[in-house]
């Protein structure tokens, strides 16, 4: 099933915040509650999402 828009932006505003963060991603997201393997498949989607965005060499 797709994820909408909305939900993108919301693992888009996950990643960032990790992101942001002095620790890493692993203590982050045990910080949060959230389960690491979730964030990882968000950030895989974020970084896709980004891959796509940007401009190609040429």
């Amino acid at each position: 099933m797709p994820n909408t828009a909305k939900e993108i932006e919301g693992k888009q505003a996950i990643v960032a915040e990790c992101r942001a963060s002095d620790m890493t991603a692993k203590e982050w997201c045990e910080l949060k509650g959230i389960k690491y393997t979730w964030y990882v498949t968000w950030a895989t989607t974020v970084n896709r999402g980004n891959q796509k965005d940007a401009p190609t060499a040429g």
